[in-house]
C-alpha cells in the first residue's frame, strides 16, 4: 500500500524512507510530504523533533499490539497536529489492551468504539443544499399615497397610531437538530451488569471449568454462571472452595470497581483475603494483584503501608511501588532492609554471587543488612546526614496507568504521582553496591573463601568500620558456639554426609533422582527433550569453580563483536590492563562505552559487574575468571537450525498447540525462551515477512485457544511455563 501511495503522490514529490543507507542523506527536515516504512521509523530516520500538520498511520494494528515495542515508542514520539489511522480490520477492537495502544497512538485519552460508520465510502452522502444567501434590500424613502377603495366613503376621522416599541429584528432560517448519542465502553457495560448481579446467590452448584482471557458474565455458560455465583457466595462468607483462575479474576474485577463492598476499605480487605487464599495454587495472582491492589489503595487514598502489599507478593511490583517502599525503609531508624530489597536498590545482586550460593547465604542474609545499617548510623553521627539524605534524588512526577489489563470503569485511567526515584538513582545504587561488596569480601576473608571482589572504592573509614564490626560479631558468635558441647563423632558423620550431598549437587548426580512432586505433564517428557542447551560443568571440577557457566555463556552469546574483543584482550593480558593500554590495542573500540554496555548486560544476567575499575586498571571480576577461561569467548558460528517441539506424551491440548505452530512461530518461541536480543527476534520476524509483535500475539492466541493461558508476557516466557518450553525444544539441522 505504501508503494501505491508513493506512486499516486508523485505530483507532490514525496520523500520516500525505507530504512536503507540512502536515507541518511535524505532532506527530511525540508520535505513537505514524507512516506516512511516501519523499518525507517524504528531507526529514527524521522526525527522526533519534526512537527507534522497531519500524520496518517496505515494499518497500525498490524505494526504493534503492545506499548512496549520499538515501533510503538517511535510512532508515539512523532509530533503532529492531526492524527488519522486506517486499520487493516476490526480485530484490534476485540482486545482491551490493543484498543488502548491504538488510542494512545492517536492521542485519544478516552474514546468509544461502535459499529457505526461516520462515512461509508461505498454509500456517498446526499448532496447538501446550497448555502442560503441574503438578498440585498434597497430602502426607498417613504411617501404617503391616497388609495380609493370601493364602497362607502370613509369618514374623515383621525385614528391614533400606537407608539412603536423597538424589537430586535430576527430572521429564522432554520435550526440544526441536536443529536445526542451515548456510547458505553465494555468496562462500563461490565460494571452495570455487575451492579445488577451483585446480590445474586445460588444455593448449590457443581464446579464447571472456566478459562477466559478477560472473564466476563457474557463469556460464561449457564453452568459456569451457576458455579460462579455459588462460589462467590462462599467466598463472601469466608470459605474458599477450589475453583479456576478465571472465576477469581472475575470476582477481583467486581471488587476493584467497588461492586459487593460498602467502602473502599472493605474492598481492600476482600482483595487481600482472596489473594491470600488462592496465591499458592495460582502464583500468577501475585503478578497482577500486587499492582492492582496498589492502584486500589492509591485511587481511594487508603492509609495502608506499602510493605503490607509487598510482603505478601514477595517483592514490590513496578518502579513506583519499589520507590515508595525504599523511601519508607530508608526512613526507618535503625535501618532494616533485607537482601532481596537491597539487591533491587543496588548495582549488585549478591544472591547471584558464588559466595552466597555456596553455603554462606544465611550469614550474608544476617550480616550484610547489619553492615548497611551500621554505615547509615555512622554517616548520621559523623556527617549529620543519613544515607537517604546524602543520596536523595529529589522529587519528580510520573504518570501511572491504573489497573492495567483489568476491567475497570473508573476515571481517570492515568494519574500523576509524586515520586522519589531511589531505585534508579545511580549514586545511591553505586554506594550500596560498594558497601555490600566490601562486606562480602570481609565475610569471605573470615570464612577462608578463595577469591575477592575487585574494583571496590569505599572510604577508608567505612572500610575499617565494617571490618572491625564483622570481626567482633563473628568472633563473639564463635565463642558462644565453642561453649556448646558437641559430639565429635556425630559431627564428623554429619560433615561427611553434607560433603557427599554437596558433591552430588555439584556433579549433577542429585538431578538424576526423579522429582515426585513434578506435574504429570513434566514427568511425561522424554529424556532427550530435557537435555540442557548450555555447557555442562565437568564432573571433576573442584568446588566453587565453574558454578556460573550457564550465565556467563548467556552473557557471551549476547555480546557483540567489539564487546567480545575487549573481554578477550583482558583475558590474554592476565585479566587486567591499564585503560590507556587497552584503548591503544583496540583503537576502533571506545573502551569506556563498551565496558558500560558489557556491565549493563552483566547486571541483568549475572547480577554483578563483569569488568571493574581499580587504580586506573580495567579488570575482570575474579568470580567469573574461571568461566571465561573455560568458555570460548569467540565461539564458532553455529550452523542455522530449525526449532522443533517434541510434545510426545503430553496432554492433548499441548499436542494440539504444537501442531498449530508454524516453523517461524516455533523459531520465535524458542528464541524468546532463550532470551536472545531484540535484533535476533526481528531477524526471525523478517524471514516470515512480518514484525515481532504480531508473531508473539499469534503464539499467545494459539495458546489461549488450546491450553487456556498465555505463554509470553512483556517479551518473556511466563515463569510457570519457561522450563517446560525449554525442555520441549530440540534442534535439528535444517
Amino acid at each position: 500500500r505504501l508503494e501505491e501511495l508513493h506512486a499516486g503522490m508523485q505530483p507532490l514529490s514525496p520523500l520516500w524512507l525505507d530504512g536503507s543507507k540512502k536515507d541518511a542523506s535524505a532532506p527530511v527536515q525540508s520535505s513537505f510530504f514524507i512516506i516512511a516504512t516501519t523499518n525507517s521509523i524504528v531507526k529514527n530516520e524521522v526525527p522526533p523533533s519534526l512537527k507534522f500538520d497531519m500524520l496518517v498511520l496505515l494499518e497500525p494494528d498490524t505494526m504493534t499490539k503492545t506499548g512496549s515495542t520499538m515501533i510503538f515508542k517511535s510512532l508515539a514520539g512523532l509530533r503532529a497536529r492531526i492524527r488519522i489511522a486506517l486499520y487493516a480490520d476490526t480485530e484490534y477492537r476485540k482486545r482491551y489492551e490493543t484498543r488502548l495502544v491504538q488510542q494512545e497512538l492517536l492521542g485519544v485519552s478516552r474514546c468509544a468504539v461502535t459499529d457505526c460508520l461516520i462515512i461509508d465510502p461505498n454509500k456517498p452522502l446526499p448532496p447538501l443544499p446550497q448555502p442560503y444567501v441574503f438578498k440585498p434590500v434597497v430602502h426607498a424613502p417613504q411617501t404617503f399615497a391616497e388609495i380609493q377603495m370601493q364602497g362607502e366613503t370613509a369618514p374623515h376621522k383621525s385614528v391614533s397610531i400606537p407608539l412603536r416599541t423597538e424589537q430586535p429584528r430576527t430572521t429564522s432560517i432554520g435550526s440544526r437538530p441536536e443529536i445526542r448519542v451515548n456510547f458505553r465502553t465494555g468496562e462500563q457495560v461490565f460494571v452495570e451488569q455487575a451492579q445488577k448481579l451483585s446480590a445474586k446467590t445460588v444455593r448449590y452448584a457443581s464446579f464447571t471449568p472456566f478459562m477466559a482471557y478477560w472473564p466476563t458474565y457474557g463469556s460464561m455458560t449457564g453452568s459456569q454462571s451457576q458455579w460462579y455465583f455459588y462460589w462467590r457466595g462462599q467466598v463472601r462468607c469466608g470459605a474458599y472452595p477450589q475453583t479456576d483462575l478465571s472465576y477469581i479474576f472475575l470476582y477481583v474485577y467486581e471488587l476493584i470497581n467497588l461492586v459487593g463492598c460498602r467502602t473502599p476499605l472493605e474492598g481492600y480487605q476482600k482483595l487481600m483475603d482472596v489473594w491470600c487464599a488462592y496465591r499458592v495454587p495460582f502464583p500468577k495472582l501475585d503478578r497482577y494483584l500486587a499492582g492492582w491492589v496498589s492502584d486500589f489503595v492509591l485511587v481511594h487514598g487508603l492509609d495502608i503501608p506499602i510493605g503490607e502489599i509487598s510482603n505478601l507478593s514477595g517483592c514490590p511490583v513496578g518502579q513506583y511501588d519499589l520507590d515508595r517502599l525504599l523511601l519508607t525503609k530508608f526512613g526507618e531508624r535503625p535501618l532494616c532492609i533485607d537482601i532481596p530489597l537491597l539487591s533491587q536498590a543496588a548495582n549488585y545482586h549478591i544472591e547471584r554471587s558464588k559466595f552466597y550460593q555456596s553455603r554462606y547465604s544465611s550469614i550474608c542474609d544476617e550480616y550484610i543488612p547489619k553492615a548497611v545499617a551500621l554505615v547509615d548510623a555512622f554517616l548520621e553521627k559523623q556527617q549529620g546526614r543519613r544515607m537517604i539524605e546524602m543520596f536523595h534524588p529529589g522529587y519528580g512526577q510520573r504518570e501511572r496507568y491504573l489497573f492495567q489489563s483489568a476491567l475497570y470503569a473508573g476515571e481517570p485511567r492515568t494519574i500523576k504521582v509524586k515520586v522519589v526515584a531511589l531505585s534508579a538513582h545511580s549514586p545511591l545504587r553505586d554506594f550500596l553496591a560498594q558497601v555490600i561488596r566490601h562486606t562480602e569480601n570481609k565475610l569471605r576473608d573470615i570464612k577462608g573463601y578463595p577469591g575477592r571482589l575487585r574494583g571496590i572504592e569505599l572510604e577508608e573509614e567505612l572500610r575499617r568500620l565494617i571490618d572491625v564490626y564483622m570481626e567482633r560479631e563473628l568472633l563473639r558468635k564463635q565463642e558462644v558456639q565453642s561453649n556448646i558441647t558437641i559430639d565429635a563423632g556425630k559431627l564428623a558423620r554429619a560433615a561427611a554426609e553434607a560433603e557427599q550431598t554437596q558433591r552430588m549437587l555439584m556433579t549433577g548426580q542429585a538431578e538424576e533422582q526423579p522429582d515426585t512432586a513434578a506435574p504429570d505433564f513434566l514427568k511425561a517428557l522424554p529424556e532427550v527433550a530435557v537435555a540442557a542447551t548450555v555447557p555442562a560443568r565437568p564432573p571433576d571440577t573442584p568446588g566453587g569453580l565453574l558454578t556460573d557457566l550457564a550465565l556467563v555463556a548467556e552473557l557471551l552469546s549476547q555480546a557483540d563483536e567489539s564487546e567480545r574483543r575487549l573481554i578477550n584482550m583482558l583475558l590474554q593480558y592476565g585479566w587486567e590492563m591499564e585503560g590507556n593500554v587497552l584503548q591503544s590495542l583496540l583503537p576502533d573500540c571506545p573502551t569506556e562505552d563498551i565496558v558500560s554496555r558489557i556491565n549493563k548486560k552483566a547486571l541483568h544476567i549475572l547480577g554483578s559487574l563483569l569488568i571493574v575499575q581499580e587504580s586506573g586498571l580495567y579488570l575482570i571480576d575474579e568470580d567469573y575468571r574461571d568461566e571465561l577461561a573455560y568458555l570460548p569467548v569467540n565461539p564458532a558460528k553455529e550452523t542455522p537450525a530449525h526449532a522443533a517441539w517434541n510434545a510426545d506424551g503430553l496432554a492433548p491440548a499441548w499436542r494440539e498447540l504444537c501442531q498449530r505452530f508454524s516453523p517461524w512461530q516455533l523459531d520465535m518461541l524458542y528464541a524468546v525462551a532463550r532470551g536472545v536480543s531484540r535484533q535476533e527476534l526481528q531477524n526471525i520476524a523478517e524471514q516470515a515477512e512480518t514484525m515481532v509483535e504480531p508473531v508473539l500475539d499469534s503464539i499467545n492466541e494459539a495458546a489461549m485457544e488450546t491450553v487456556g493461558d498465555l505463554l509470553i508476557a512483556d517479551g518473556v516466557v511466563l515463569e510457570e511455563y519457561l522450563e517446560l518450553v525449554k525442555a520441549l525444544f530440540s534442534t535439528e539441522d535444517g
